[in-house]
């Protein structure tokens, strides 16, 4: 699957998102928060246009996004911690 660079868009919509669930913290566990953001993530799955793009290829977009975006978040909290530069 070929990857993309980011969009202004993306970037801004991505950080609107952090923004919404970090109004959860006090109210949600980080498991609870991942079950249910899981769930919208497997409800957007299934809004997907099938007759673009196969079930495969959609999971793989997910699943190529949850690394990209656990990398980013390991290397944040690194830098954070002083151990990356």
């Amino acid at each position: 699957m070929k990857t993309v660079n980011i969009k202004p868009v993306h970037a801004s919509f991505k950080k609107d998102l952090a923004n919404f669930l970090e109004t959860y913290d006090d109210k949600l566990s980080a498991e609870e928060m991942l079950a249910v953001t899981s769930q919208v993530v497997g409800m957007m799955v299934a809004m997907q246009d099938q007759t673009k793009s196969s079930v495969a290829k959609i999971m793989e977009v997910v699943s190529l996004n949850i690394q990209t975006g656990n990398a980013a978040a390991v290397a944040e909290l690194l830098k954070e911690q002083g151990k990356l530069q």
